[in-house]
């Protein structure tokens, strides 16, 4: 996976804009690798960033792309989430 900063723009006010970072991310499909997912979760936090792993659960060529489920471990704490689309 190759992660890279590119130039980007938000503006808060009509007709204002300003330069802010900007990412993507890049993954090579191969017939080896047909299925590809990103997985982006927002953390708010305060003091000190907490320690964060996703992992899709049950995920395969057969399983229709509009169904996830995600198990979320939050400081060794598990939750599962999922969406059926």
């Amino acid at each position: 996976m190759d992660f890279r900063e590119e130039e980007g723009w938000v503006s808060h006010e009509y007709t204002l804009k300003e330069s802010r970072p900007a990412f993507c991310f890049n993954v090579k499909k191969t017939s080896n690798n047909p299925l590809i997912r990103y997985v982006s979760i927002l953390v708010p936090y305060k003091n000190g960033k907490p320690d964060i792993k996703v992992r899709i659960i049950g995920e395969s060529e057969n399983k229709p792309l509009s169904e996830v489920m995600l198990e979320i471990t939050e400081n060794n704490h598990k939750k599962m989430i999922q969406y059926n689309l």
